[in-house]
């Protein structure tokens, strides 16, 4: 994830703007440098706010500490911040039928397959929930798999759906990491179909010749 810190610049001790800061970023008790910054290292030219890139998820406090010369002043820790997973990038179904392959329908109603797309913040240790439901929600499929390190997709496959109402079927697909933040939903609308047209009620040759036109 990327967090924004943003602070006031101070003045050193002989009334002077200091010019130099670094910042760090604090799990708990313990700082690790953030924003590209580090004490051998500071921000020179200021401009009192940087954005830390690349955060694990997590819970997080920052801090800013002013540099001038000799001279260092540590402000207090910010309010926490919580990062959470990226949510996925896409939820699509693989074996759909029918006009587009975009339907659910007889043949593939008792094995559907769904693709979850994650993006390249992705964790290995993050965990891809897949919510299925019909209108209302009457039925519920919600299976689990491991994330991908970086982009990549998850496979859901095999799903029965054969229970499900015919109608509009529902698929979102969320990340949850290890400390159970969850990330926001990707989701998409797809048609379940299960009803033959009805049977045609007759046939009849419109042009014949002969005895009774047949």
């Amino acid at each position: 994830g990327t967090v924004t810190v943003n602070w006031t610049g101070a003045i050193g001790p002989n009334g002077q703007a200091a010019t130099r800061y670094y910042v760090q970023r604090l799990a708990g008790s313990t700082p690790s440098n953030a924003c590209g910054t580090s004490p051998t290292s500071p921000l020179t030219t200021p401009p009192a706010t940087c954005s830390d890139t690349g955060v694990p998820d997590g819970t997080y406090t920052y801090a800013v500490t002013t540099v001038f010369n000799s001279w260092t002043a540590t402000s207090a820790a910010s309010a926490a911040v919580t990062v959470v997973p990226t949510a996925p990038t896409s939820v699509t179904l693989v074996n759909g039928g029918g006009q587009g392959g975009a339907y659910i329908n007889s043949a593939n109603a008792s094995s559907v397959g769904i693709d979850v797309g994650l993006g390249s913040t992705s964790l290995a240790t993050d965990t891809v929930t897949l919510t299925v439901h019909d209108a209302g929600s009457v039925h519920v499929l919600a299976p689990t798999a491991s994330a991908t390190a970086g982009a990549g997709t998850v496979h859901f496959t095999g799903l029965n759906l054969s229970a499900f109402a015919d109608g509009p079927i529902s698929m979102s697909a969320t990340s949850t990491d290890t400390l159970a933040n969850v990330s926001g939903a990707v989701s998409r609308t797809v048609t379940k179909d299960t009803v033959a047209p009805a049977a045609p009620t007759s046939v009849a040759i419109s042009n014949g010749l002969g005895a009774s036109s047949a």
